[in-house]
């Protein structure tokens, strides 16, 4: 009886051991899997801040062309407008020369 005492009890260090060598493994599966969840959230906050950085810079970019082109929309409007009013200010000065170099004319048939 004394020696299978001794055979379970070595048994029962021999599962000791090999419970805490698993344990340990089990530890060190568990720290590097949470390393790896950790430098991939790292890694999407970083894509997810780049995404944010990209979506707001073509945001100001889309706004700044948008400003551009309302400017130049603008100035042309604002430049057809001095063209217009320029053509039809010269318009109205030949129109009305026109018209005294009719009246010089159609009074200068007329006896003095």
């Amino acid at each position: 009886m004394f020696v299978s005492l001794k055979y379970y009890k070595k048994a029962a260090e021999e599962a000791k051991a090999q419970a805490l060598k698993a344990a340990e493994e089990a530890k060190e599966k568990a720290r590097q899997a949470a390393d790896a969840a950790a430098a991939e959230a790292k890694r999407a906050a970083k894509s997810k801040k780049a995404a944010e950085k990209a979506a707001a810079d073509a945001s100001n970019a889309v706004d700044s062309t948008l400003k551009r082109v309302e400017n130049a929309v603008d100035e042309g409007l604002k430049n057809t407008g001095h063209v217009l009013i320029s053509n039809l200010s010269s318009a109205a000065h030949d129109g009305s020369e026109g018209a005294a170099g009719l009246l010089s004319k159609g009074l200068a048939t007329f006896p003095k």
